[in-house]
């Protein structure tokens, strides 16, 4: 009877074709009852990635610009790229240089995606190459108006609308990372590309880094602005659906402001259930993505909502590691679409990276913040990045304990930390041989170094912890009990197992890793084989350690 019911509720929902293939492949490992969860959770749960992509594109496309001129398209034949990008020549040096400012384009047919992509290429042709990657929204490399001009000036700049984008064609393909890097190196090789510095912005910072990490050989340098992805899909999306405090904009009196406070705290409480339920379902995310049926029904003239999905359920914890070349990353303050934290999380695990910060800016800083990220972008091409200063290794003698206190920033090196009931605790450049979390206390840290050779270095109860550029060297780990856990470019290193679960709890891990106790990053070189790459949900009921993980 229940399958029935599942079964109906499918088929009223998706074509016969999708309907098919989705129930048969799920019937072969699901139960009845299992079936029915799936059907009222994924729902759920499909919504909310859904979401999260439009609320992605939304944020992106109010920042597009109106675009440039249209330019009549050349036929799909590509002439000598010198010839076309060279000017007449003329007796004013100043009018040549500003013409060679604004790019030329026109269509090839390329052969990853099958379809015809728009060019666009300004300045003289050269040994010093620049390609753009522009992110998601409808302008496609319009996006890129306000920077090409200064550009063209010393370097020849070569961008194009991705398949599904400004004027390029569209297909029923998967706009995955992993396919647009094909169709990089594809264009790269067909052009002649060499000394290159990929720039890329949102969507296409994370396609850039995909494509250097997998066609590293004309790259000298990377450039990623306001990258997003990156993280666990799962705490992109309850960023998305976080409700932010909007007392200062919206409300004058205490009885309102409580009110709001409340309300949101619900609201915020609800979305992470609903997404950390969601998580303990079977995944048929990749399942749909990869099914060209499926992928019609859901994506049919929605380029943009194809390649956003398949962004955030990819896993960049293989690309990071093995990008080497210099890398800037280029971020707004106040970026709400890919938060500052994605920023912090590449800075720690990127070998040879500087986070630049421009504090007015949002997500697009094209747009918003133009003449400053003239002056970033520039210096970013010609310098190397200046990394950042290990933090002090140095553990302290004094122990701190914070008991009901909101709004708090602790900093500075100790050696037990107690959080009893704190809310909106900020821990930033702290060292302690350990960290206990308690009572319903919420915890952020950056930039912390918990190190405990003897014993446990963070116990988390009844309470959630968010951190980011976390080391973690102890005996034993983490000791979870009821517990939310919430990790990116963390460092974990100790005997195993590594987290002892006496409670259910929930952990999400993003660009992190765990290391056997003696093996760190200052004694390796390159991947280990001992490595663990740590990208992921985990509900934990036991132990997890070590040798659970695949290398």
């Amino acid at each position: 009877m229940m399958t029935s019911i599942v079964k109906n509720a499918l088929n009223d929902s998706l074509n016969d074709s999708l309907y098919d293939a989705l129930y048969n492949t799920m019937s072969n490992f699901l139960s009845s009852s299992q079936l029915s969860s799936l059907y009222l959770f994924s729902q759920r749960f499909l919504f909310c990635l859904i979401t999260v992509s439009l609320v992605l594109l939304t944020a992106c496309q109010s920042h597009s610009p109106a675009p440039v001129s249209q330019i009549q398209p050349k036929q799909p034949v590509k002439s000598n790229k010198s010839s076309a990008a060279s000017p007449k020549k003329s007796t004013d040096k100043s009018a040549s240089r500003d013409k060679l400012s604004l790019p030329s384009s026109y269509f090839i047919q390329e052969p990853i995606f099958n379809t015809q992509i728009r060019v666009l290429e300004a300045g003289e042709p050269s040994a010093n190459n620049i390609l753009l990657i522009h992110g998601l929204g409808a302008q496609g490399a319009d996006d890129w108006q306000t920077v090409i001009p200064y550009l063209a000036e010393n370097f020849y700049v070569t961008a194009i609308d991705l398949p599904g984008f400004g004027q390029s064609g569209s297909t029923n393909a998967l706009y995955s990372p992993e396919n647009y890097a094909r169709l990089l190196n594809w264009l790269v090789d067909r052009q002649a590309l060499q000394n290159l510095t990929v720039i890329g912005h949102s969507m296409g910072a994370a396609i850039g880094l995909k494509f250097v990490a997998d066609y590293p050989e004309n790259v000298d340098k990377l450039i990623m602005i306001d990258s997003a992805g990156m993280l666990h899909r799962s705490v992109i999306a309850k960023h998305f659906l976080r409700v932010e405090n909007l007392q200062s904009q919206l409300f004058d009196t205490p009885f309102e402001i409580d009110f709001i406070n409340t309300l949101g705290n619900k609201i915020n409480k609800a979305s992470e259930w609903l997404l950390e339920t969601a998580d303990t379902l079977p995944d048929l995310t990749a399942l749909l993505l990869n099914t060209p049926a499926a992928r019609n029904a859901l994506f049919k003239d929605k380029s943009s909502l194809n390649a956003a999905l398949a962004m955030i359920n990819e896993d960049f914890s293989d690309e990071v590691s093995r990008v080497n070349i210099p890398v800037h990353l280029i971020w707004g303050a106040r970026d709400r679409v890919a938060p500052l934290r994605i920023g912090q999380t590449l800075e720690a695990k990127l070998s040879n990276a500087q986070l630049h910060i421009i504090a007015n800016a949002g997500h697009n800083p094209m747009q918003e913040t133009p003449f400053e990220l003239k002056k970033v972008l520039l210096s970013a091409i010609y310098q190397a990045p200046i990394l950042k200063q290990p933090m002090p290794k140095t553990i302290g003698q004094t122990n701190l304990n914070c008991e009901q206190k909101n709004k708090h920033i602790i900093s500075g090196a100790y050696k037990t930390i107690v959080l009893d009931g704190c809310e909106n605790v900020l821990l930033k450049n702290v060292t302690a041989e350990r960290l206990i979390v308690t009572n319903q206390s919420r915890v952020r840290l950056t930039n912390v170094l918990l190190k405990n050779p003897q014993g446990n270095a963070l116990t988390i109860e009844h309470s959630a912890l968010e951190g980011t550029q976390v080391t973690i060297k102890a005996k034993q780990a983490i000791a979870l009990n009821h517990a939310k856990l919430d990790l990116a470019a963390a460092s974990v290193s100790s005997h195993s197992p590594f987290v002892v679960a006496t409670g259910e709890s929930t952990s999400y891990f993003s660009l992190s890793e765990s290391l056997p106790l003696g093996l760190s990053q200052e004694n390796r070189s390159g991947v280990d084989r001992d490595v663990r790459w740590l990208h992921g949900h985990y509900l934990l009921q036991q132990d997890l350690s070590h040798e659970d993980l695949a290398p």
